[in-house]
């Protein structure tokens, strides 16, 4: 192997690590410029009222979170703007004043339907 031949391999060796650091650098200056949107709300019913069934429950304490806008606080529904999974938690609480009193039944809606994951 000549020394020509070397001094021709460790240039293209030097401008494919330029190259790499440059592309590198662009897609980290990429990853920053375009984040994945975050969509997130909380929502909190305050009142002790009385829901009955197929009753939107339409909370009163929106104003903890609602990142992105999904969630409308005048009907309670959250509708999701991106294609993908979404992570639901919710608490209830139910009081009851005797053993004939109904059972709490809670329905979380996909398009209008029950939902069963």
């Amino acid at each position: 192997v000549g020394t020509v031949e070397v001094d021709a391999n460790q240039a293209k060796v030097m401008m494919l690590e330029a190259e790499l650091a440059e592309l590198k650098a662009q897609a980290q200056n990429q990853d920053c410029d375009s984040k994945t949107p975050i969509v997130t709300f909380s929502a909190l019913l305050t009142d002790e009222d009385t829901y009955y069934s197929h009753q939107t429950v339409i909370f009163d304490n929106y104003d903890l979170i609602n990142e992105g806008g999904a969630f409308n606080v005048n009907s309670s529904i959250f509708t999701a703007p991106y294609n993908g999974t979404y992570f639901f938690h919710a608490n209830a609480q139910a009081s009851l004043e005797s053993y004939t009193d109904y059972l709490p039944n809670i329905k979380i809606l996909k398009n209008g339907a029950n939902f069963h994951a």
